[in-house]
């Protein structure tokens, strides 16, 4: 049986459509909303832009897709099948979101701060970084193979430098706490000590060599001018932290680049079209990697691996082989490189882990997880307690957690978040940090 084009290019955008309806209610009811943590709605417009913005374009003109996607328009058939997938999965996360209840009243807060945490931090932050730039050979050796450490591939590659290297992301904390700071006293101090850590942010954002650093302390600074705000978006903050974003998105890497002297990096010259399609093309990899596993038949087929391999990882320092996580074997599976450097978003994370018949499972708790992490958040602004470090952990959580769901990749996301996760639990296990479930 011979199925037209036009019928073909009629069911995929009926479901592309579905697809947009169901991001676009997240994003309503956040902007309808009297107070509300903008948390879901962040998630969805990702969520939009990956599942429903880039894959129009590169169905319908062949736009927007990085240089090993080019067999992708050959694919509409397969693209078709994959858009109910993914709204299989985002049906499901609507249930999820709409069902669970139980966390609808915690919130948390703390019990003391003391500026002695404040300080140990920052020479945390510090240490870390030069034990970091040491363990690598000193800072020339850093700046002139930031990409090669930053995907894992350096020929020198130190386990324990790259280990230590993650407490230096506390110094996104510190920005946030003196943003907070600035924010409530107004005073000339309390302005410049928030500029004299964001230099040091940012410095240690480009240092890295990537742009996610240096997009998260802005997105970070949004999200406390939201809560401190009482759960209102700030639509001037909005415009401003947009338009950082896009610039950083479209020539941050060059520049980066071009700090550290790198001095085969060349500035194009870009037109309106390259720069949009450039934009797609950084929400172009979640697609993509479900299209080429749908069209290649590997659901389930890493069977639940990714679920508990990332408990493994510390096993490394001691020597000891661990299997590669799901960002190498999708970045094989689409480039025939063995590398981290495409992760396969959440829907086809889902899709590996057990074939369709999980994707519904993953959606529905991606759904209880938004609406907890919601709530956490209104809760814990509604409560206006002492907010010098509660806001700024919110503010950890609301940039991290996107990209985790972006990216899906567990052990990766384990590794980013590691200080963190023991930051919190020291401040749980102190018990300067308490939950309280609202009646």
């Amino acid at each position: 049986m011979i199925v037209s084009p036009f019928f073909i290019n009629v069911v995929f955008l009926l479901g592309l459509s579905a697809n947009a309806l169901i991001c676009f209610f997240f994003i309503f009811r956040d902007l309808v909303s009297g107070k509300s943590s903008y948390f879901v709605s962040y998630v969805f417009l990702f969520l939009l832009l990956s599942y429903v913005l880039n894959p129009f374009f590169v169905y319908f003109f062949d736009f927007g897709m990085t240089p090993h996607q080019n067999d992708v328009s050959s694919l509409r058939p397969v693209m078709v099948v994959v858009n109910f997938i993914v709204m299989l999965f985002l049906v499901s996360s609507m249930i999820g979101f709409s069902l669970s209840f139980s966390r609808k009243y915690v919130e948390f807060y703390f019990v003391r701060f003391k500026w002695f945490f404040i300080v140990a931090l920052f020479f945390i932050v510090l240490f870390a970084f030069c034990f970091f730039v040491i363990s690598y050979g000193g800072l020339d050796y850093v700046l002139n193979n930031i990409s090669r450490i930053r995907s894992g591939t350096d020929e020198n590659k130190n386990y324990l430098g790259a280990f230590v290297r993650l407490f230096t992301y506390y110094i996104e904390f510190l920005v946030f706490f003196f943003y907070v700071r600035f924010y409530k006293y107004r005073t000339f101090l309390s302005f410049f000590l928030f500029l004299l850590i964001l230099s040091f942010g940012i410095a240690k954002a480009v240092l890295d060599g990537g742009r996610g650093g240096l997009i998260n302390l802005f997105v970070g600074i949004l999200f406390l001018s939201i809560y401190l705000k009482g759960g209102r978006l700030p639509v001037l903050y909005l415009f401003f932290i947009f338009l950082i974003s896009l610039v950083v998105g479209i020539y941050g890497k060059l520049y980066i680049f071009q700090a550290v002297g790198s001095e085969s990096i060349v500035m194009p010259e870009l037109s309106y079209l390259e720069k949009i399609d450039k934009v797609l093309v950084e929400y172009a990899h979640q697609y993509y990697s479900l299209v080429i596993a749908v069209n290649q038949g590997l659901g389930a087929d890493r069977l639940f691996q990714d679920l508990y391999v990332w408990l493994l990882k510390p096993l490394i320092l001691f020597g000891f082989h661990v299997p590669d996580s799901i960002s190498y074997y999708n970045t094989f599976t689409l480039k025939g490189e063995w590398d981290s450097e495409v992760p396969p978003g959440i829907v086809a994370f889902s899709y590996y882990q057990g074939g369709i018949f999980f994707v519904p499972l993953i959606g529905f708790l991606f759904g209880c997880l938004m609406r907890y992490i919601d709530a956490l958040v209104v809760n814990t602004i509604r409560a206006q307690g002492d907010v010098a470090l509660s806001f700024p952990l919110l503010a950890v959580i609301s940039i991290y957690l996107p990209f985790a769901f972006m990216n899906s990749d567990p052990a990766l996301f384990v590794q980013w978040v590691f200080a963190y996760s023991l930051l919190f639990g020291i401040f749980i296990f102190t018990r300067n940090i308490k939950f309280h479930r609202l009646s």
